[in-house]
């Protein structure tokens, strides 16, 4: 009953505090690819977009919890319920559950950046190629025009 549910979210949100804990300093390693991406960056771009997809999961896990956690007492209570309330302010499972979400809002934010980043240094990057062929086409038929020019102006001498 009540008592195994709060055994269950206890043993469920320690974990995901332990897997959060482990994971800032990951997020101190990305963090620099939130504000500017250099071509190094280029090549953890799949880690980073794993990174991502475990902190959405992990965010998706949370709430998925919150409803049990943050449920109104049963009414009318029974010992079972009350003492799993009980345990619930004891351990302080409410608190616990809005630090985690606070800390999942800081992982999302950085690893929001990092993708729009990265995104946008490839996008610009595939935006340079392109004007470079326009140039180098733009410059050979500048090329082709001063011969087409030179021969005519030769021709009529």
């Amino acid at each position: 009953g009540p008592a195994l549910e709060y055994f269950w979210l206890q043993s469920e949100l320690q974990l995901m505090e332990h897997r959060t804990a482990n994971r800032w300093s990951e997020l101190e390693e990305d963090t620099p690819a939130a504000f500017e991406v250099i071509e190094p960056m280029l090549e953890r771009r799949s880690q980073l977009q794993q990174r991502f997809q475990q902190m959405i999961s992990e965010k998706a896990q949370l709430s998925r919890l919150a409803p049990l956690i943050e449920c109104p007492a049963a009414w009318p209570p029974t010992l079972a319920s009350q003492a799993a309330e009980r345990l619930r302010e004891k351990s302080r499972l409410s608190d616990r559950l809005q630090f985690l979400r606070d800390q999942q809002e800081v992982f999302e934010r950085v690893y929001e950046l990092c993708g729009q980043r990265l995104s946008d240094f490839v996008s610009s990057r595939k935006s340079h190629t392109l004007e470079w062929i326009i140039v180098v086409l733009l410059a050979f038929e500048t090329l082709l025009l001063a011969i087409d020019l030179l021969g005519t102006l030769s021709g009529t001498e």
